[in-house]
């Protein structure tokens, strides 16, 4: 399994170059408001990446020090977890197996942990980080599904828009067994259409 996936991954980054070289959704390598997500759909197994800049979910790009900083990477890391809020199948009933949310760019777990002892510390280091404008820090979740008819799957909705406000377009490109398409998603459309 983890041989044919990787071919897919192979597959889909040459997807991304043919892409922006005949002129189809262009993926920005930082640009706020915007996110990539890339799927890859195998037998009955749906992965999924989601990357964006953390201004776009968290209003912030600089590493988190003080508590109300830290309150709002964790209130993402939390919606960025509730996958069947954000991802709606169509046509197929898929579960998730796994989920990994990477914070790290803008939150050390170290440092989480031990804020309440280090605060004067930290507030101390936040007058440095948040003078940095020049940091560009991504947040990236991957999603591994489980779908029971996978050839069924028609469209896959997604509902980030509704809880990440600074997402305005998600450039999305997938890749099966069979085919590979991209599409750019906004409020307005939503929708990744498969069929």
């Amino acid at each position: 399994m983890k041989v044919h996936f990787l071919n897919l991954i192979s597959l889909m980054f040459v997807c991304i170059l043919l892409s922006a070289s005949v002129g189809h959704t262009q993926f920005d390598p930082h640009v706020h408001g915007h996110a990539s997500l890339m799927l890859a759909l195998e037998k009955s197994v749906i992965e999924m990446d989601f990357n964006s800049p953390a201004m776009n979910l968290v209003g912030f790009e600089h590493k988190a020090t003080t508590q109300e900083d830290i309150e709002k990477v964790e209130s993402a890391k939390r919606k960025l977890q509730q996958h069947d809020a954000l991802y709606t199948f169509v046509g197929t009933q898929c579960t998730i197996d796994s989920v990994a949310i990477n914070t790290s760019g803008i939150l050390d777990e170290n440092q989480h942990q031990h804020h309440d002892a280090h605060q004067e510390h930290h507030a101390h280091d936040a007058k440095h980080d948040h003078g940095n404008r020049d940091t560009h820090s991504e947040v990236s979740a991957k999603y591994r599904f489980a779908c029971k008819n996978i050839h069924s799957l028609k469209s896959i909705k997604l509902s980030l828009f509704e809880y990440f406000p600074g997402i305005s377009k998600v450039n999305t490109m997938w890749v099966t067994e069979n085919s590979q398409g991209s599409v750019t998603l906004g409020k307005d459309k939503p929708t990744i259409d498969l069929k």
